[in-house]
């Protein structure tokens, strides 16, 4: 959509969501959704996983900001 930014942020906490990278997949897994309009396109990102972490669990969000 014009005009608006869309950021997609990871955490391990829920707290702090900008130490946390997050990577897009491509292609996006998109089976069995729904056809989208023209112009809009489904996407779709991962938190990684450090080797030997105990506690994979994460979390993403995306913020949607104006665009300056």
């Amino acid at each position: 959509m014009s005009g608006i930014i869309y950021q997609v942020q990871g955490s391990n906490d829920l707290v702090d969501f900008t130490s946390t990278d997050v990577f897009e997949v491509t292609p996006p897994r998109s089976d069995a959704l729904p056809a989208l309009s023209p112009g809009w396109s489904y996407r779709t990102f991962r938190r990684p996983v450090p080797a030997g972490e105990t506690n994979p669990s994460g979390f993403i969000r995306t913020a949607v900001v104006e665009e300056p």
